[in-house]
């Protein structure tokens, strides 16, 4: 048997590594779950339907999964009440709310309606994910009236661009009581191994 000529391998790994990595579009602003994370569609209802892919079913998709994923907004969705506090993002994924609604200042609305928590990731070490969300990026949101900190990050390796935190989606306002998070806007916290 020949081996494969070197540009073949390379397009052939290059393949292999890039399949695993999933993309979750959520497609609606409501607040159900994935009832059925070991299948690969994002999904609240069953039997599965994308149309369906919320932001809490998206995480809970991805934090079933080993490796890297994505998830994004379809541009419908512009703006996410939280009736319940959102998992913690335990897996490396790259949160991105970029939407061409220009209302929202291009970004999706995340708003915890003063009772609930919003974003949380950490690298605490799961059982497919053994660093947890380290490596994760979280862009382009505006996260305001959250019970607590607006983004906590647990751990090393992340990266925050891009985010309207404790403000209305036009940022005309700042820290108002009526926009402001209850905690700190973005906490970060971790520890240094000995």
């Amino acid at each position: 048997m020949k081996p494969l000529p070197r540009i073949a391998l390379l397009t052939l790994l290059a393949t292999m590594g890039s399949a695993h990595a999933a993309t979750y579009t959520v497609k609606s602003n409501g607040s159900g779950g994935d009832p059925n994370t070991s299948d690969t569609t994002c999904s609240s209802v069953a039997p599965a339907n994308a149309d369906t892919c919320t932001l809490r079913a998206a995480i809970e998709q991805g934090n079933a999964k080993a490796g890297p994923h994505t998830i994004k907004f379809d541009n419908a969705v512009t703006k996410v009440t939280l009736s319940a506090s959102l998992p913690t993002v335990l897996a490396p994924v790259t949160l991105d709310g970029t939407v061409t609604n220009a209302a929202s200042g291009g970004r999706v609305e995340i708003d915890g309606a003063m009772v609930n928590g919003c974003f949380s990731l950490s690298d605490g070490n799961t059982a497919v994910n053994p660093n947890g969300a380290r490596g994760s990026t979280v862009k382009n949101f505006v996260v305001r009236r959250c019970q607590g900190n607006g983004i906590s990050l647990s751990g090393h390796g992340y990266t925050v661009t891009g985010n309207r935190v404790g403000t209305n989606p036009g940022a005309t306002s700042r820290s108002s009581a009526s926009d402001a998070n209850s905690g700190t806007g973005i906490s970060v916290s971790g520890t240094i191994p000995v």
